[in-house]
């Protein structure tokens, strides 16, 4: 795929990162996924998660930075959940690069997990009810063990930066209001992706990939126009993410992820 197509895609990744808060990977796996297994390359599971989380990088980076502008962020919070997402993507990424990770396998998971965020955001109870009792909790040591583990591991697992999975579970769990959930993750998602990452660029691997710009399993050739396209939109989305309608933000969030679900069984079936 030429650099102008890849771009474009990474526009529509930046603006749903910086709008709900999941770090475009739910866009750039995928299309990464369907460019490495179409190409023959050797382990396309572990090259589609590295550089995937490449991207969410700079993406993230740019989201927020944005929240710290518009006084929409809390460091201590985003820390907690940070650092405890560094562990789950070191626990993660010695699965993701054993040969028992296969094509199917991967495929399963990542279907399971984007039903698992369309089932949160359109069953279960909102986190912040329609008559403003439900209290807002802190996020402590413990709970970002939690959080961002769990977030840490997925992103390893996947390839979308743990914000599927952190993104409903601040909102419902911790009543936390939709635009600050979207900033804890972002920044979550920047330093978990960085780990993952710097991990997976230390593999030891001896196989070709899409382009002679990569390191271990991260192909930067094939990320760069992905993440430009990302971080020129990541502002946009951020900024919009303040004024749009909570519910509808949540909606739009699972439509997506129930059309990212069906394309993947769909291609799935088929081969």
């Amino acid at each position: 795929m030429d650099f102008l197509p890849l771009l474009l895609i990474g526009l529509v990744a930046g603006f749903l990162s910086g709008l709900l808060g999941i770090g475009g990977g739910l866009v750039f796996t995928p299309i990464l996924f369907y460019l490495f297994t179409s190409n023959g390359i050797e382990t396309p599971v572990s090259f589609t998660i590295a550089t995937s989380l490449f991207c969410i990088i700079l993406v993230s980076a740019s989201s927020t930075y944005k929240h710290i502008k518009q006084k929409n962020f809390n460091l201590n919070e985003s820390i907690f959940v940070a650092l405890f997402g560094v562990l789950g993507t070191t626990i993660g990424k010695q699965i993701t690069t054993s040969g028992y990770y296969s094509e199917p396998v991967f495929s399963a998971v990542f279907m399971m997990i984007l039903l698992y965020t369309a089932y949160s955001f359109l069953v279960k109870q909102d986190g912040n009810s329609a008559s403003g009792k439900s209290q807002e909790l802190p996020i402590k040591a413990k709970d970002g063990f939690m959080v961002g583990g769990l977030g840490g591991f997925v992103a390893a697992l996947a390839g979308v930066g743990g914000g599927i999975i952190m993104v409903p579970f601040l909102n419902l769990r911790y009543h936390k209001p939709f635009h600050q959930t979207v900033s804890i993750t972002s920044f979550a998602i920047m330093i978990i992706s960085l780990a993952a990452v710097f991990q997976f660029a230390l593999s030891d691997v001896a196989v070709s990939t899409l382009s002679p710009y990569s390191l271990g399993y991260v192909d930067f050739g094939a990320a760069f126009p992905l993440a430009l396209g990302g971080m020129i939109t990541a502002n946009y989305g951020a900024k919009l993410s303040t004024k749009l309608n909570r519910v509808l933000l949540k909606r739009l969030f699972a439509i997506m992820a129930i059309l990212e679900a069906i394309r993947l069984a769909s291609e799935f079936i088929v081969n």
